[in-house]
């Protein structure tokens, strides 16, 4: 296990050496116009030419599949380019932009490589063809077998210039899946399903993957040892914590804090389902709700202060918000007949999902529920009208 997780933890230096500029093309979202570029196989700057060609068109490819799975970019077929990707230079003056300009593209990828022994040294620019300018440019080394990593950091870049918002694809997610049989186990990869790294393999159930915030460790669920507990995996080290309450009953799941220090976890015991502050170690801080109601789904405030959870104390599973510090919590929601909340980057404002059953006179009885989104007010002020949720590395937007 200790070289599969040598493989993913291992991370770029990056040194950004040229300034960019705004990017004049536009960008309307996916599903509209997408902004047409050129992605130009990578040209070989020296060293072991025995991975040349397995590095110019692999890390192109690369950026190719994440420009392409954006929905932003359409990316000019590779067969109508001009110029001779080897012969061509990759800085300014030493190409032609009107070979770029013919086949239509508005922006242009290039970039050269170098290898000695097993490390690679990348540099990737992106060109305004219009205005036959550099926009990024990017120089990063690394390990040749991470070649797919440094293209998605570069198309992260790319995206952020088009976008204003920081890409996705030099991320990890952590995932349940059976494939390997009727077992559910936990898996890391990256977004496009490269290195694929197996955190679990005990042939049982194990559910609900959390990455901690700073992405070095996986919290999780499992049956494993009958019981169903909480278990901290960490990554770097390969080390496993066991979370065990002390006065009996099983840990459902758990959310780290935003500064990774503590998690709330949900505990049931004797039919009853509370939540709890705990340390990493797994050790019970306090108790956060003492209530006969359920209360699950436990989401923190960006600050770490507050923890907004689903209760059906009232009758029906409401959003409730509580201190972390101590005090009751008070109720959010009065409608809907299930809520789940989730709070923005912006501690103001609170995404909630809830489900509505259907009016049983306008529709039959077996048509589907309705889903709804709304966003609820902490009476503070607000930025944007995107709902975002941190996952890992990653971001869920509810619109």
């Amino acid at each position: 296990m200790g070289f599969k997780i040598a493989l993913i933890i291992l991370f770029l230096s990056i040194r950004p050496w040229v300034a960019s500029g705004a990017v004049t093309g536009e960008i309307r979202g996916q599903g509209g116009e997408r902004f047409p570029i050129a992605v130009s196989p990578l040209k070989n700057t020296g060293g072991n030419t025995a991975d040349s060609a397995r590095l110019s068109t692999g890390i192109a490819d690369a950026m190719v599949h994440d420009l392409e799975l954006s929905g932003w970019f359409k990316v000019l077929d590779r067969s109508a380019y001009i110029e001779n990707a080897q012969s061509s230079g990759i800085t300014l003056g030493t190409f032609d932009f009107k070979d770029w300009a013919t086949i239509g593209a508005e922006g242009l990828v290039k970039g050269g490589f170098s290898v000695q022994g097993d490390d690679v040294t990348v540099e990737l620019r992106l060109f305004d063809v219009y205005q036959n300018k550099e926009r990024i440019g990017k120089r990063y080394t690394g390990r040749v077998r991470d070649y797919r990593r440094i293209a998605h950091k570069f198309v992260d870049e790319i995206i952020n210039q088009f976008t204003g918002v920081p890409g996705v694809f030099n991320t990890r997610i952590a995932y349940v899946s059976n494939s390997g049989g009727r077992f559910k186990e936990i898996f890391v990869s990256h977004l496009d399903g490269s290195e694929k790294f197996q955190v679990t393999d005990n042939h049982t159930i194990n559910l609900s993957p959390v990455w901690s915030p700073d992405g070095r460790s996986i919290l999780y669920s499992s049956f494993k040892d009958r019981n169903q507990t909480l278990f901290l995996f960490e990554l770097y080290s390969g080390k496993e914590i066991k979370f065990t309450p002390r006065g009996g009953g099983r840990y459902l799941s758990g959310k780290f804090s935003p500064d990774g220090q503590t998690i709330v976890a949900t505990l049931e015991s004797g039919g009853n389902t509370n939540l709890y502050l705990l340390d990493r170690s797994g050790n019970a801080i306090r108790r956060l709700t003492n209530d006969p109601g359920i209360e699950v789904s436990p989401a923190w405030s960006p600050d770490g202060k507050q923890v907004v959870f689903v209760s059906d104390r009232s009758g029906s599973p409401q959003l409730y918000i509580l201190d972390v510090s101590g005090g009751a919590a008070r109720r959010l929601t009065y409608s809907g007949n299930y809520n789940i909340g989730l709070f923005t980057p912006v501690a103001s404002v609170i995404g909630l999902r809830f489900l509505r059953s259907p009016s049983m006179a306008a529709k039959p009885a077996n048509s589907l529920q309705s889903r709804s989104t709304a966003r609820i007010r902490l009476g503070l002020p607000t930025a944007g009208s995107s709902l975002f949720h941190q996952i890992g590395r990653a971001n869920t937007i509810f619109m």
